[in-house]
């Protein structure tokens, strides 16, 4: 996946060409609308899941009331409302930035890192 400026909001994860992962900023959209910049997504794994303070079975992790299913291989966007699932499969997350943004949109919230780990 190519990333464009349009993908992308400030706090944003992505790697660079060295595979090593930072924090977009205004400038680095910028530099993306203006020059292309080769950066990359990060892919989403469980490490990164745990990162976000997301916590759970193998199969579904969640964080408040946002959960990633996990089925093979593939992670999925769910929701949850006094402990039910609502929906599953809902939206298949592929990158870091993605679920970030997925997160904002429908909590209104920012997706942090936990920084106990």
């Amino acid at each position: 996946m190519k990333l464009t400026a349009k993908d992308l909001r400030i706090g944003n994860w992505v790697q660079n060409q060295f595979g090593t992962p930072y924090q977009v900023t205004a400038s680095v959209i910028l530099e993306f609308s203006n020059f292309g910049v080769k950066d990359e997504p990060i892919p989403l794994t469980e490490e990164w899941l745990l990162r976000f303070g997301f916590k759970g079975r193998n199969d579904f992790k969640w964080n408040q009331k946002i959960g990633i299913q996990i089925k093979d291989g593939n992670y999925y966007f769910a929701f949850k409302d006094l402990g039910n699932v609502l929906f599953h499969s809902v939206v298949e997350c592929k990158h870091i930035h993605s679920l970030q943004n997925l997160y904002y949109a429908l909590t209104g919230e920012e997706l942090t890192l936990n920084q106990t780990t």
